[in-house]
C-alpha cells in the first residue's frame, strides 16, 4: 500500500521504514486514538520520532493555519 487517507490527513507510505510508516498513519489517525496508538508503538519498541504524544497537540495544523475553502467545480 502506498498511500492512505483518512479525514484527518494522508500518508504516504512508500520508500517509508516501518517506524516511519507507522508515525505517519499515527498521524492520520483520529485525535483520540493517537495517544493509544503511540503506547502501542512504543510496546511494540518502534522508536517514534516524537517521544511522547500530547494529545492537546492532537490537531494535523494549527488553528491558525487551517482554512476551509468551497471550490467551484467546472
Amino acid at each position: 500500500m502506498d498511500l492512505v487517507v483518512t479525514e484527518y490527513g494522508v500518508a504516504y507510505l512508500m520508500g517509508k521504514t516501518m517506524r516511519e510508516r507507522a508515525q505517519a498513519l499515527i498521524d492520520i489517525a483520529h485525535p483520540d486514538d493517537r495517544g493509544e496508538l503511540v503506547r502501542q508503538a512504543k510496546e511494540e519498541k518502534f522508536d517514534l520520532r516524537r517521544p511522547d504524544y500530547f494529545p492537546e497537540s492532537g490537531a494535523l495544523y494549527p488553528p491558525r493555519y487551517a482554512a476551509l475553502m468551497n471550490l467551484k467545480t467546472a
